[in-house]
């Protein structure tokens, strides 16, 4: 299995933190990540998204730059201080050992620990920095048992790529 996570784009501000919308520049980022993604042959099978608006238009917005489609799913466990552990695990029931090409798109600090269990198993050991629009890649070894760091991008550099 292939998983690319993402912390959504930059939000506007906005009393109810639940439905905060992109501002212009997470709109950009969140495009330049679909592109991206189209152009390294990484375009994902299943887009999965929290329950918060910002991730859910991020979602919305990489779907249509990188020519997914529509394979969006909002699923709970996403938010910014659920357990990393619990939505692996929902992850794993759900996806098993499939050969498909998944994006997560979540928020902070939960993406950067879902990001240091996988290659961990711990998420103790290895921190990955997730500025809003930054992506990482990620593949499943050994049934989803262990993981690798295929890539990590900001979304300064991923503007500067297309």
């Amino acid at each position: 299995m292939k998983l690319c996570l993402m912390r959504h784009g930059d939000a506007m501000s906005a009393i109810n933190d639940s439905i905060r919308p992109l501002s212009d520049r997470g709109l950009i980022e969140s495009e330049a990540a679909g592109v991206f993604l189209r152009k390294i042959d990484e375009v994902p099978d299943v887009i999965i998204y929290s329950t918060l608006l910002r991730s859910k238009l991020t979602a919305e917005c990489v779907a249509a730059s990188s020519g997914a489609g529509d394979v969006l799913e909002q699923w709970r466990g996403l938010e910014p201080y659920d357990s990393p552990d619990c939505f692996l695990s929902d992850l794993q029931l759900t996806f098993g050992a499939s050969e498909r090409n998944i994006l997560i798109v979540g928020h902070q600090p939960f993406i950067s620990e879902f990001a240091s269990l996988l290659l961990s198993r711990s998420g103790l050991d290895v921190s990955l920095k997730f500025t809003t629009g930054s992506l990482c890649g990620l593949k499943s070894e050994g049934l989803g048992k262990f993981w690798t760091l295929r890539f990590h991008i900001t979304s300064k550099h991923l503007l500067g790529l297309i």
